[in-house]
């Protein structure tokens, strides 16, 4: 079984041409899974689309695929 974390990597890897750049990090905070995506400006734009929805739509994906878990999932600098 796959993790959070393992889950987002496959997607973004598969969304994105030049993946190498992109790295995502995960934490525990009071029963919640961070996770927190790593990118290049220039990607970020791809990883949130137009008014959001690619990363509400990956969102939604993981959370899916992981019901019983809480997920956040975050764009960092």
């Amino acid at each position: 079984m796959s993790s959070p974390s393992q889950t987002l990597t496959f997607i973004l890897q598969s969304i994105l041409e030049d993946s190498t750049d992109v790295t995502v990090t995960d934490r525990q905070e009071n029963n919640v899974t961070i996770l927190e995506v790593a990118a290049p400006s220039e990607l970020k734009g791809r990883i949130i689309g137009k008014n959001g929805r690619i990363i509400n739509a990956i969102r939604i994906i993981v959370s899916i695929s992981f019901p019983q878990q809480r997920i956040i999932i975050r764009i960092i600098d």
